[in-house]
């Protein structure tokens, strides 16, 4: 909890049941972090729009190859950027294990972790 309080202003990827989760607004034209609310934040990039991933996609610092055409490819590709992104230690985005986010995603454990992170 400590490393994810300790990186509150930053976003974050995660992976829970074989989905790709992080915290961006999927509602903004444009890159932001997705507001805290009753959960951590971390949905699915299967609920994004073409538009977010892309521009995700570009924040990272990387553009998807033409042959990438569907969503399903773009959210495959998009897990690899975010890797990417993590193993050269880009600022500004870090990494939750499925082990760490199952614990965060406890009912008791998100309540503490959200009365902790305001």
């Amino acid at each position: 909890m400590e490393h994810f309080i300790k990186n509150r202003n930053n976003y974050f990827a995660a992976m829970e049941k074989q989905k790709i989760l992080f915290n961006v607004d999927d509602r903004s034209p444009v890159l932001k972090k997705a507001e805290r609310q009753k959960n951590i934040s971390g949905r699915s990039c299967k609920s994004y729009p073409q538009q977010i991933l892309n521009i995700f996609a570009e924040w990272i610092k990387y553009e998807f190859p033409s042959f990438v055409k569907t969503n399903t490819d773009r959210r495959q590709f998009l897990a690899l950027l975010i890797r990417e992104a993590i193993l050269e230690n880009k600022e500004g985005i870090f990494w939750i294990t499925p082990e760490e986010w199952s614990i965060f995603d406890e009912i008791e454990n998100r309540k503490e972790l959200l009365t902790r992170l305001k």
